[in-house]
């Protein structure tokens, strides 16, 4: 019997210290998205992105593939738009040297029934990069391999995505 009671009142001290922390980030229809809250995004593009096609510092559409929730709120619909910054790229060129790309995940604008209180974007950290197939020895083991181009880095724009939240933010509800 005595086992039974501990059982409860942990359970009841979890619960207890769940909601307080909670409460913490509730009030007053305001809701703050934690710092280091991992989401899921995928790039908005229908074909791969390449090191050939693109150029540094463009910016790329991403969707949020899955909402941010806090317990049952969810604070950011899926399909939410933000964007990518490519920061590195460099093309696919002769002998062999292959292509590389590296795109740094940037922001997301809210979307759906909470809100930021000044306009201001969710802050995303995080990267996806790509290296091509080298073709270096091909090209010294034939004269003509001197004119062969190394493969270009592809992101696949069919693939989720991880990134973080790179600062915490306050919605409220509209």
């Amino acid at each position: 019997m005595k086992a039974n009671y501990n059982n409860r009142f942990g359970f009841i001290l979890f619960v207890a210290i769940f909601l307080s922390a909670i409460s913490g980030l509730l009030y007053a229809g305001k809701i703050e998205v934690p710092e280091e809250e991992v989401v899921k995004i995928r790039f908005e593009s229908a074909t791969p992105i390449t090191s050939g096609t693109v150029t540094k510092g463009i910016p790329l559409l991403i969707r949020l593939e899955e909402a941010i929730m806090v317990g049952d709120e969810i604070l950011v619909e899926k399909g939410a738009q933000g964007t990518a910054i490519v920061s590195e790229v460099e093309k696919a060129s002769k002998p062999g040297k292959p292509g590389k790309i590296k795109i740094e995940f940037s922001e997301i604008e809210p979307k759906g029934s909470y809100v930021s209180l000044d306009d201001s974007k969710i802050k995303l950290s995080g990267s996806v990069e790509s290296q091509g197939k080298g073709k270096k020895l091909l090209s010294l083991l034939f004269i003509a391999g001197l004119f062969i181009k190394g493969g270009e880095a592809v992101i696949n724009t069919d693939s989720v995505y991880t990134a973080t939240i790179a600062e915490s933010i306050i919605l409220e509800s509209q």
